[in-house]
């Protein structure tokens, strides 16, 4: 197959020829959809007007030379979360696997991200199956805005990395893993290897859930539960408990991703646990108790939780630099 490559548009009449092309690629799906809710309802005005905007970028989707479709990232000013705005391929060139290579093309462009999200009409199947092969996840379902359309927000974070680890999405091949990993998140996954089946299918499906793996071995070697929720966050990390280190490599990638590429007030921690090592462990990080559970935490579940501010983090990080050195 020849190669799909990303080009920016430059000609005068980008905007209509932009427009012509997503006009011809969403024409089968705009049954579906109201006039208003229908991709191509803003016209070739209100792209040319996006496309002078310096927060978002527009491709077209080149193969043999030719544009084929066209890809639209947005941004969020000041951060390094990325929203597709759009992704489109015509007709004659649907099913060729042309917009999967485009994602792909576009995701090594922005280098930088380190978290993508995108709404999706809920009506066609297809194109749910297609964002989900690609590693997106779904965030918040379905929400209705006309009667005859709704859209699912799927959201995808690109893997962290450390020096001696790398925390991505959970894979339906990690039960191996929660079978040799003695924490407590795979407890019940430990029990057989139906169980760690299933919990492995189940934690790959979802947006939250990370799998921390031990570069040296490949060995699964803990989990990471992240949610963000009203713009707040909370954390879980899970490890081997000889290995506070790496605990400690974990946690300080995490929080420095929240605080500073999603600019993050505030952080929300809840201990694996009840044991006192674990709270001991998350105030020696710089956070404090919260003594009234914070609305983001299931009342169901009877733990202490902890939070911390950007500022506290910074100074913990500089307090405990100054005594290594």
């Amino acid at each position: 197959m020849e190669a799909v490559t990303l080009l920016k548009p430059s000609e005068n009449d980008a905007a209509e020829i932009w427009h012509r092309l997503q006009t011809e690629a969403f024409a089968p799906y705009l049954k579906h959809d109201s006039k208003e809710a229908a991709p191509t309802a803003d016209g070739a005005q209100a792209i040319s007007a996006q496309m002078q905007d310096p927060l978002w970028r527009h491709f077209y989707i080149m193969r043999s030379g030719s544009p084929v479709g066209g890809i639209s990232v947005y941004q969020w000013k000041g951060t390094k979360r990325y929203t597709l705005g759009s992704i489109f391929v015509t007709p004659p060139n649907q099913k060729k696997n042309i917009g999967a290579l485009a994602l792909q093309e576009a995701e090594k462009l922005f280098v930088d991200a380190k978290y993508w999200e995108l709404v999706v009409p809920s009506h066609e199947p297809k194109i749910l199956d297609f964002f989900k092969k690609s590693g997106y996840r779904e965030f918040v379902g379905k929400d209705a805005i006309n009667d005859a359309s709704s859209v699912v927000i799927f959201k995808k974070h690109m893997p962290f990395e450390t020096e001696r680890l790398v925390m991505r999405p959970f894979l339906p091949e990690d039960w191996q893993g929660m079978l040799a990993c003695d924490i407590q998140p795979f407890e019940k996954a430990r029990k057989s290897e139906e169980n760690a089946k299933s919990e492995a299918l189940r934690l790959s499906s979802r947006l939250e859930h990370f799998a921390i793996i031990f570069k040296e071995t490949g060995d699964l070697s803990g989990c990471l539960f992240l949610s963000d929720h009203l713009y707040q966050f909370g954390v879980r990390c899970s490890m081997d408990q000889g290995r506070t280190a790496l605990t400690t490599e974990a946690l300080e990638v995490v929080l420095d991703r929240l605080f500073d590429d999603f600019n993050a007030p505030e952080v929300f921690a809840e201990p694996g646990s009840d044991k006192q090592q674990d709270w001991m462990y998350l105030m020696s990080m710089g956070f404090s108790w919260e003594t009234e559970r914070h609305k983001w935490f299931s009342t169901a579940v009877k733990k202490r939780n902890y939070h911390i501010s950007a500022s506290d983090w910074m100074k913990n990080k500089q307090t405990r630099a100054s005594k290594e050195q």
